[in-house]
């Protein structure tokens, strides 16, 4: 029995599968990692890693929750700044008026850190590099079933 070429059933190849999958994976992964880099103003951290500009500042407060942060002002340009963040050592070591080193973006006196924020860069690249993967992992698994049975479909249609 000869069957026509036009009635067999076919389904999607492995290959096509697999490539359907990894490009879902793919592209949501680094849409993921792009948003979340905007989200974190990488960016702007990187200038500061990188050519970091630095001022004298003053602690003008302290709180000893999460973990305690103080905060603190710098000027730049005759231009007043703030911002928050941790202290090496702790924060019962410090007190209010005392002067700090602040680094912060040239381009965004806004963005600023109290010391080397290297560290916590390369910790973010790397969280949310991660992040991002097993983000695109998760969405290739939940999305590419439902390609495979649209494409199943549609190749099997008149």
């Amino acid at each position: 029995m000869v069957r026509n070429a036009s009635n067999s059933r076919t389904k999607p190849s492995v290959p096509k599968v697999l490539t359907v999958a990894a490009t879902v994976m793919a592209l949501t992964s680094t849409l993921c990692f792009l948003g979340a880099v905007e989200s974190f103003r990488l960016r702007s951290m990187y200038r500061m890693v990188k050519h970091g500009a630095w001022a004298d500042g003053f602690i003008t407060g302290k709180t000893e929750r999460n973990g305690g942060n103080v905060f603190y002002s710098f000027q730049v340009d005759n231009r007043i700044y703030t911002g928050r963040g941790g202290m090496v050592g702790g924060i019962d070591r410090v007190r209010v008026g005392d002067r700090v080193s602040v680094v912060y973006d040239p381009e965004n006196p806004a963005m600023s850190s109290l010391g080397r924020a290297d560290q916590y860069f390369w910790d973010m690249i790397v969280v949310l590099a991660v992040t991002s993967v097993v983000f695109g992992i998760f969405c290739s698994v939940f999305y590419t079933p439902f390609w495979y049975v649209w494409r199943k479909r549609k190749m099997n249609s008149p």
